[in-house]
């Protein structure tokens, strides 16, 4: 196997190390997203050359960009439905703001700007798969949120969040390689961001 094939196929353990070295190491979400970011970031510019990005063009699949927006759409929505059972602690947002999470709205910008246009061109662009059906890439995408998701919520929720983020990891590959096009995957990734920092910001902090 050639050096480039041996560095591409480990650039996914990236988010891994980045959360057990930001938040089980050093204590801190903004040093495991900043370095998760940075890592992505190296990436992209590492394998630019191979992107394909495009915009939605005029007879895309209307199916396909409606799920997208849908999913966007609801996950928040869901999110904050389904709270009072995700097990959560009671001293959640303690929890959080010895992380360093003090300023949500700080958060919230940063983090529904910045980390839906990275993880879309490294995970569904820098990382493609030919495959049409879900694959390691949106194993791993998903399985690095549980090293987060398990701090906080039962076992049984992880799980369920592990299928879930699967399914929408393969949705936004699937956007991205048709006539959908990335843009609306990035869209709706931000809705999602987006909608999951809401629901978590009202729970935490209104009960």
């Amino acid at each position: 196997m050639k050096k480039s094939s041996i560095i591409k196929n480990l650039t996914p353990v990236i988010p891994y190390l980045a959360v057990l070295c930001g938040i089980y190491l050093l204590h801190s979400v903004w040093i495991a997203m900043i370095l998760y970011h940075l890592g992505m970031a190296a990436a992209i510019w590492r394998y630019r050359s191979q992107w394909t990005v495009v915009s939605p063009q005029a007879g895309a699949r209307k199916n396909l960009v409606a799920l997208n927006v849908l999913l966007g759409l609801c996950t928040g929505l869901v999110l904050y439905a389904i709270w009072p059972v995700l097990g959560a602690p009671q001293d959640i947002g303690l929890r959080l703001s010895r992380l360093g999470l003090t300023s949500w709205p700080l958060f919230g910008l940063y983090y529904c700007t910045v980390n839906p246009i990275l993880e879309e061109l490294f995970w569904r662009e820098s990382l493609e798969t030919p495959s049409s059906l879900p694959a390691r890439n949106d194993i791993l995408f998903a399985g690095y949120h549980m090293l987060v998701l398990a701090l906080f919520i039962r076992w049984e929720w992880c799980i369920a969040a592990f299928v879930l983020l699967v399914l929408a990891s393969w949705i936004w590959g699937m956007t991205a390689k048709t006539r959908g096009g990335m843009v609306t995957a990035v869209v709706s990734h931000l809705l999602a961001d987006l909608g999951i920092v809401l629901a978590a910001w009202m729970r935490i902090v209104y009960g």
